[in-house]
């Protein structure tokens, strides 16, 4: 059985690995990147409801914490758009990349 720091990283990896493959494409697969988006919000709530707040404890840690959560807040609005909108390809694919950035910060 994997630890909750394990399954984190290998997360990440799985995100940075799935948007390399989103992006690539020259039309986005729509259902691959709803799919990629909804691990992604699972995946902030765990690190908010889990990692931040310990993280905040500390004064070593308590900005990267806060930084990181303003960074999911991004991350949610791009999701929230790229889920509920139906922007042309180019635009979705620019909100694909933004949100890229956004979570491999």
């Amino acid at each position: 059985m994997k630890n909750f720091f394990t399954l984190l990283k290998d997360e990440h990896k799985e995100a940075k690995t799935l948007f390399a493959k989103l992006v690539e494409q020259d039309k986005v697969d729509r259902e691959e990147a709803s799919l990629l988006c909804n691990k992604l919000l699972l995946h902030m709530e765990m690190e908010e409801k889990y990692f931040y707040p310990v993280m905040e404890e500390s004064k070593a840690t308590q900005e990267n914490a806060e930084e990181a959560e303003l960074e999911h807040q991004e991350a949610k609005r791009l999701i929230k758009e790229l889920l509920s909108n139906k922007p042309d390809d180019m635009a979705y694919k620019v909100k694909l990349e933004m949100l890229q950035l956004a979570i491999e910060h």
